[in-house]
């Protein structure tokens, strides 16, 4: 296991479980922060908000909703851990949705797929996973590229003994990975 990790991933080996850490982008959480503190600010300052005290509610309340997401970006990470009755993702120090607990014999197989939504200019990429009944279930989503869901996706094969079907789903094509 010695190969070369994307940016912002480590593993490890703890109680007999493999634990693979990704990092959360930091600049987004800064720029939330800068966001946020704008929020703060006009809803003390500006003579139109600050006049309507519902109205400096809802700025005070989208400010500390952008803090806790800024500093969610800033201190979380999250936790791939792979043990032999399970594979959990966790997500800490800063509760956030996303867990899960799968039972291992209950995966199939696991593929990246991107998506091209309604609007042609967002694309996401999520690691996603079949089952045994052949229903298809997201494992995690927010990837900027596909570098990481790929190594996640090998590496999480080749730890549970799965084949890689080299499955990429595409809006562009299909590949082989």
């Amino acid at each position: 296991m010695n190969e070369e990790l994307p940016d912002g991933m480590s593993y490890y080996e703890s109680d007999g479980k493999l634990v693979i850490r990704k990092k959360w982008p930091k600049a987004s959480g800064y720029f939330g922060t800068v966001l946020s503190a704008a929020f703060i600010i006009i809803s003390f300052f500006a003579p139109d908000v600050k006049e309507n005290i519902l109205f400096q509610a809802a700025f005070i309340a989208a400010a500390l909703c952008g803090a806790y997401w800024s500093i969610c970006f800033i201190k979380n990470s999250t936790y791939i851990i792979i043990s032999p009755e399970y594979l959990e993702i966790m997500i800490r120090p800063l509760a956030w949705s996303g867990n899960k607990k799968i039972r291992i014999h209950d995966l199939k197989q696991f593929f990246v797929k991107e998506h091209l939504h309604d609007n042609a200019e967002k694309l996401s990429i999520t690691l996603r996973y079949e089952d045994k009944s052949g229903e298809d279930h997201v494992l995690l989503s927010g990837f900027q590229s596909t570098e990481e869901p790929l190594f996640l996706e090998n590496k999480i094969e080749e730890i549970l003994g799965i084949e890689n079907d080299h499955r990429f789903e595409s809006p562009y094509q299909t590949k082989s990975c």
